[in-house]
């Protein structure tokens, strides 16, 4: 199984010691401390699943990548991996405790 965590108890030691567990860790690292890549230590960043999107407001910077992938399109389905779509799900959200940790 996995783990999602609130931010404010996310470390790396927490990830490590979760992995020496078996079990799947999710959350953020501060800045003040080391840096964890999104779970790449667990899971695979190769396995994909299919989310429907609702085309972004394009600017100058963006519009050929918008209209590579929409074409005239307002919804279209866009694979992600599929921790990040466990993270998107399954998080709280942003944590109140950091906002009072600042």
């Amino acid at each position: 199984f996995n783990l999602y965590m609130n931010n404010y108890f996310s470390s790396i030691a927490s990830f490590e010691r979760l992995r020496d567990l078996g079990i799947g860790g999710c959350g953020i690292v501060r800045q003040n401390q080391s840096t964890i890549y999104f779970l790449t230590t667990i899971l695979s960043l190769e396995d994909r699943i299919r989310v429907l999107c609702k085309k972004p407001y394009q600017s100058s910077s963006n519009v050929l990548t918008i209209h590579q992938i929409f074409g005239t399109m307002e919804w279209t389905n866009i694979p992600i991996a599929v921790i990040t779509n466990d993270y998107n799900q399954y998080k709280v959200g942003i944590s109140v405790i950091n906002q009072y940790h600042s």
